[in-house]
């Protein structure tokens, strides 16, 4: 629940404010964990410190298979998460660059190899989380249903589902409307 402060500060905002701090509160985890990869993918490949917000957002609509329309809200979203991890000083924001055919912008951002670490832990992290998830629902499932079942256990499961429909048949007015 939002406190009292972020309230009011959220009464003060415009729909479009408001619309891009929801959309923040709901996707937040999974958008910064497709960022975090992405940064430290092109880091060790590229030995690259220094990404602008619009290359991220350009990546993230790719991973998420979404249209062009939507890129003045990812991008917004993008720099909202990387104002919050510049301070949480994983990364330092450098300068606001300007095209010079339209009004739009990039921020462009440098990581340093202790944020970078800490990308790498925070993703690690995630993995791990995701991992006991699927292994927990795992144990739920195997709980629930026989995965390997014996021969002739099977042979029992058919006999006894085969005897249910011939005798559902039998017991039906279909049977003996048929002499």
């Amino acid at each position: 629940m939002a406190t009292l402060k972020e309230q009011e500060d959220t009464d003060k905002l415009c729909s479009f404010e408001k619309g891009i701090f929801n959309k923040l509160k709901d996707n937040k985890d999974i958008l910064s964990i497709l960022m975090a990869e992405f940064i430290v993918k092109n880091n060790s490949k590229w030995n690259s410190n220094d990404f602008p917000s619009s290359q991220i957002t350009k990546v993230i609509l790719k991973l998420l298979i979404s249209d062009n329309i939507t890129f003045p809200v990812m991008h917004r979203i993008i720099k909202e998460i990387l104002k919050e991890w510049e301070s949480q000083k994983i990364c330092d924001y450098l300068q606001t660059t300007k095209y010079g055919h339209c009004r739009k912008t990039k921020e462009i951002y440098r990581f340093s190899s202790e944020g970078i670490n800490k990308l790498k832990e925070f993703i690690i992290y995630n993995n791990i989380k995701i991992i006991k998830n699927s292994r927990e629902y795992m144990d739920k499932l195997i709980q629930t249903k026989e995965i390997m079942k014996t021969r002739s256990s099977l042979i029992n499961e058919i006999k006894f589902n085969y005897e249910e429909i011939l005798y559902d048949y039998i017991n039906s007015n279909e049977f003996y409307n048929d002499e």
